[in-house]
């Protein structure tokens, strides 16, 4: 789904001439958050009702020895899960703003290989926020993944300084085609990299978030908060775009109806991809999920061939074949595991207040009752 969401938002610059990042993230934000809003908000209703059914009754406090009450945990974990959020929202808006907008000046096929920069940044994330450790065979998928990156900017690097050298006439029918529609195709890379990089920021605190809570919570609370932010940010960016889309007149190269269908299925494909995204992280880590995108650049190849008629160099092959195999050799190794003293950043001393805080009032109690 990851594979067709860039599909589409390639086609819709290439042939319908939309280019608004915010705007289009907008497409699948607002539906869910219609959506799992109203559920959210049942779920929240239904779990504050058993807090204060637990808190009002003496003998419903499962306190003992120390440990915190039902009602307590509830409220470390609401301060947690406030934490996380907080940080979430907006690196999660951000990468989807810098990876849409390098389908602008770049190829598919490389926006799809250079998303490959979230692994490594899932792995420091994980290692040195959350307390994740790793072996030596992940460092080494890690390694291979951006060797294959680093293959394909040299790549482009020597072709773009080839073209500029040589003459026009000189240039294949491909090389001109590319020349024209991504005049600035460097500029394109860097935004996917730096996407990429933020994408694996926020699917670490996405993992975070639905394991430590429930997928609908995640879903529902970030598509609001994100449809806010996406919607100022289209409205003072990216008004032009928007109203020439959709007051263009048909074209050859896209139907006004052709154009509409085409962000209909963004729109599906993006809220697909976002629940596919959190119920995968429930059960497994950021890092292999990052690396599992990967997958998708088979079929990005495939498109970039058939749709866009642009057949990537040998050297592109070399790298996808490189950082795939970081996929097999992460696989092999087993799952992360998290460092007892560092499981939770800053929860250690919130429950130490509450445990204090619940024998003060044991011995208050006990004050009383002689």
């Amino acid at each position: 789904m990851s594979a067709s969401t860039g599909l589409v938002q390639s086609k819709l610059h290439l042939d319908c001439n939309l280019s608004a990042p915010m705007f289009s993230m907008l497409s699948f934000y607002v539906p869910l958050s219609i959506i799992c809003i109203g559920l959210l908000m049942r779920d929240e209703r239904r779990r504050n009702n058993k807090v204060q059914l637990y808190s009002s009754t003496p003998s419903s406090d499962n306190s003992y020895d120390g440990a915190p009450s039902i009602y307590q945990q509830e409220q470390q974990r609401r301060r947690r899960r406030r934490r996380i959020r907080e940080n979430f929202q907006s690196t999660a808006s951000s990468n989807n703003y810098t990876t849409i907008l390098a389908y602008k000046y770049t190829t598919i096929t490389n926006v799809a290989l250079f998303d490959a920069f979230s692994i490594p940044s899932a792995i420091v994330v994980s290692r040195c926020f959350f307390g994740r450790r790793y072996t030596g065979v992940h460092l080494l998928a890690v390694v291979a993944c951006v060797i294959g990156i680093a293959l394909n900017v040299i790549q482009d690097y020597m072709d773009d300084e080839r073209v500029a050298t040589e003459d026009a006439s000189q240039e294949t029918e491909q090389e001109q085609y590319i020349a024209k529609e991504y005049p600035h195709k460097m500029a394109g890379d860097a935004l996917a990299i730096i996407g990429g990089i933020l994408f694996g920021i926020s699917n670490t605190l996405q993992e975070v978030t639905v394991k430590d809570g429930s997928l609908m919570e995640y879903l529902g609370c970030f598509t609001f908060f994100a449809s806010i932010i996406a919607s100022i940010q289209a409205m003072f960016f990216e008004r032009q775009e928007i109203m020439a889309f959709y007051g263009k007149s048909s074209d050859e190269t896209c139907s006004k109806s052709e154009g509409e269908f085409l962000f209909f299925l963004f729109a599906i494909a993006g809220m697909v991809t976002y629940a596919g995204i959190g119920a995968f992280l429930q059960f497994s880590d950021a890092a292999f999920f990052n690396l599992s995108l990967l997958t998708g650049d088979a079929w990005a190849v495939i498109f970039s061939v058939f749709a866009e008629g642009i057949k990537p160099p040998p050297t592109f092959y070399i790298a996808l074949a490189i950082t795939l195999s970081g996929v097999i050799i992460y696989e092999t190794a087993p799952s992360p595991v998290v460092d007892p003293q560092q499981e939770d950043i800053g929860d250690l001393q919130l429950t130490e207040n509450i445990n204090t805080g619940t024998r003060d009032q044991s011995v208050r109690d006990n004050l009383v009752l002689t």
